[in-house]
Protein backbone atom coordinates (compact mmCIF):
# COMPACT_ATOMS: atom_id res chain seq x y z
CA UNK A 1 0.00 0.00 0.00
CA UNK A 2 1.23 3.47 -0.87
CA UNK A 3 -0.12 6.43 1.06
CA UNK A 4 0.86 9.97 0.11
CA UNK A 5 1.67 12.02 3.19
CA UNK A 6 2.68 15.34 1.69
CA UNK A 7 4.51 17.25 -0.97
CA UNK A 8 7.23 19.88 -0.51
CA UNK A 9 9.13 21.57 -3.31
CA UNK A 10 10.86 18.71 -5.17
CA UNK A 11 9.93 16.13 -2.48
CA UNK A 12 6.91 13.81 -2.40
CA UNK A 13 6.55 11.99 0.92
CA UNK A 14 4.68 8.68 1.05
CA UNK A 15 4.40 5.54 3.16
CA UNK A 16 4.98 2.09 1.67
CA UNK A 17 4.75 -1.02 3.82
CA UNK A 18 5.37 1.08 6.94
CA UNK A 19 8.49 2.71 5.48
CA UNK A 20 8.54 6.46 4.78
CA UNK A 21 9.62 7.20 1.20
CA UNK A 22 10.88 10.56 -0.01
CA UNK A 23 10.67 10.82 -3.80
CA UNK A 24 13.10 13.56 -4.77
CA UNK A 25 13.20 15.46 -8.05
CA UNK A 26 15.24 18.18 -9.70
CA UNK A 27 18.26 19.50 -7.83
CA UNK A 28 18.86 18.08 -4.34
CA UNK A 29 20.20 21.12 -2.54
CA UNK A 30 19.83 22.71 0.87
CA UNK A 31 16.55 24.61 0.30
CA UNK A 32 14.36 21.65 1.37
CA UNK A 33 16.47 20.69 4.38
CA UNK A 34 14.30 22.22 7.11
CA UNK A 35 11.11 20.72 5.70
CA UNK A 36 12.65 17.26 5.27
CA UNK A 37 14.27 17.32 8.72
CA UNK A 38 10.99 18.39 10.37
CA UNK A 39 9.08 15.64 8.56
CA UNK A 40 11.65 13.02 9.63
CA UNK A 41 11.64 14.25 13.24
CA UNK A 42 7.84 13.92 13.31
CA UNK A 43 7.92 10.47 11.67
CA UNK A 44 10.50 9.29 14.21
CA UNK A 45 7.78 9.62 16.88
CA UNK A 46 5.88 6.81 15.11
CA UNK A 47 6.64 3.17 14.39
CA UNK A 48 8.37 3.50 10.99
CA UNK A 49 11.42 1.24 10.70
CA UNK A 50 13.14 3.57 8.26
CA UNK A 51 13.28 6.08 5.45
CA UNK A 52 13.99 5.56 1.76
CA UNK A 53 15.23 8.45 -0.36
CA UNK A 54 14.27 7.85 -4.01
CA UNK A 55 16.77 9.62 -6.30
CA UNK A 56 15.42 8.42 -9.65
CA UNK A 57 14.27 11.92 -10.72
CA UNK A 58 17.18 13.86 -9.21
CA UNK A 59 19.33 15.78 -11.71
CA UNK A 60 22.01 17.17 -9.41
CA UNK A 61 23.34 16.86 -5.85
CA UNK A 62 25.73 19.53 -4.57
CA UNK A 63 27.93 19.49 -1.48
CA UNK A 64 25.15 21.00 0.64
CA UNK A 65 22.89 18.12 -0.44
CA UNK A 66 25.51 15.56 0.61
CA UNK A 67 26.00 17.39 3.92
CA UNK A 68 22.21 17.34 4.43
CA UNK A 69 22.11 13.58 3.79
CA UNK A 70 24.90 13.05 6.32
CA UNK A 71 23.02 15.08 8.96
CA UNK A 72 19.79 13.20 8.26
CA UNK A 73 21.61 9.87 8.46
CA UNK A 74 22.94 10.82 11.89
CA UNK A 75 19.43 11.82 13.03
CA UNK A 76 17.74 8.67 11.67
CA UNK A 77 20.35 6.16 12.81
CA UNK A 78 20.68 7.91 16.16
CA UNK A 79 17.03 6.98 16.66
CA UNK A 80 17.73 3.32 15.76
CA UNK A 81 16.05 3.55 12.34
CA UNK A 82 17.39 2.94 8.85
CA UNK A 83 18.06 5.37 6.02
CA UNK A 84 18.39 3.95 2.52
CA UNK A 85 19.20 5.77 -0.73
CA UNK A 86 17.74 4.17 -3.85
CA UNK A 87 17.66 4.43 -7.63
CA UNK A 88 20.54 6.88 -8.03
CA UNK A 89 20.89 7.99 -11.66
CA UNK A 90 24.27 7.00 -13.17
CA UNK A 91 25.88 10.48 -12.93
CA UNK A 92 24.92 10.78 -9.25
CA UNK A 93 25.99 7.18 -8.54
CA UNK A 94 29.37 7.96 -10.13
CA UNK A 95 29.75 11.13 -8.06
CA UNK A 96 28.91 9.22 -4.86
CA UNK A 97 31.47 6.56 -5.76
CA UNK A 98 34.15 9.21 -6.34
CA UNK A 99 33.41 10.64 -2.89
CA UNK A 100 33.34 7.07 -1.48
CA UNK A 101 29.80 7.68 -0.23
CA UNK A 102 28.83 4.08 -1.06
CA UNK A 103 30.85 3.23 2.06
CA UNK A 104 28.86 5.73 4.13
CA UNK A 105 25.29 5.26 2.88
CA UNK A 106 23.19 2.16 2.34
CA UNK A 107 22.45 2.44 -1.42
CA UNK A 108 20.21 0.16 -3.50
CA UNK A 109 19.46 0.00 -7.21
CA UNK A 110 15.72 -0.61 -6.75
CA UNK A 111 12.97 0.79 -4.58
CA UNK A 112 11.76 -2.72 -3.68
CA UNK A 113 15.21 -3.65 -2.35
CA UNK A 114 15.40 -0.36 -0.42
CA UNK A 115 12.05 -0.98 1.28
CA UNK A 116 13.11 -4.55 2.07
CA UNK A 117 16.33 -3.29 3.70
CA UNK A 118 14.51 -0.57 5.62
CA UNK A 119 12.11 -3.14 7.08
CA UNK A 120 14.79 -5.72 7.96
CA UNK A 121 15.43 -6.20 11.64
Amino acid sequence: MVMTMGIMDNVKVSEQEGVITLELSGDFVEKNFVGIRTMIENALMGPTPGFVFIFEKVDFVDSSGVRMLLELKKLVEGNKRKMILSTLPPPIQTAFERMQMENVFNITKTLDKAIERAKAK
